[in-house]
């Protein structure tokens, strides 16, 4: 970061989930965070900026992105050939995540619609091993929901969601999201 750039006005350092640093990392970043050179812009990437340590977080400028609409969402993602679009949540990256990961969410719910109980408990033991796939995978819930104007359900894998980014247990989490399927 200290060598200015050599044609462009800024130099950028982007960290992408920035809240999985651990906190002795976080306090070595400080003095950088701190004082950047004038000719740096750092960007923090973060599902969740509670989980930042509060020294990190004191030093920074919180913005928000919120989702794209429906219509966005596919145009982006039929430009980058991924026409299946199943559950579109406003998040490219998320779709793009899973799919990288060979999550076929489509899949998901139906063997959780074939297998029942025995089927969540597979699904929510290997989704609940990240939390960032679990709540990644509750986001994508929330429109599958809204969509077929399940009012209720939306509203209960939302306060399924909020739990987890308070810490809950992700495989817990993860399971109540997939019994609200079962009773569709």
């Amino acid at each position: 970061m200290q060598y200015k750039p050599l044609e462009a006005k800024w130099k950028g350092l982007l960290i992408e989930d920035a809240d999985k640093m651990t906190v002795e990392a976080a306090n070595a970043f400080l003095k950088s965070l701190e004082e950047p050179p004038p000719w740096t812009v750092i960007i923090l990437i973060t599902q969740s900026s509670d989980a930042l340590p509060s020294t990190v977080r004191s030093r920074c400028q919180r913005i928000r992105f919120f989702p794209l609409n429906p219509k966005e969402t596919k145009e982006i993602l039929k430009k980058m050939g991924i026409n299946k679009t199943f559950f579109v949540s406003g998040s490219p990256g998320l779709i793009l995540r899973f799919s990288k990961e060979a999550l076929d969410l489509e899949a998901l719910i139906s063997k959780v619609r074939k297998g029942g109980i025995e089927a969540i408990i597979e699904i929510s033991e290997e989704l609940g091993r990240d939390r960032n796939k679990a709540s990644a995978f509750l986001r994508m819930l929330l429109p599958y929901f809204r969509d077929r104007g399940r009012v209720e359900s939306f509203w209960k894998i939302l306060e399924i969601y909020r739990f987890l980014e308070e810490y809950a247990n992700p495989r817990l989490c993860v399971e109540a999201a997939l019994l609200e399927l079962l009773s569709l």
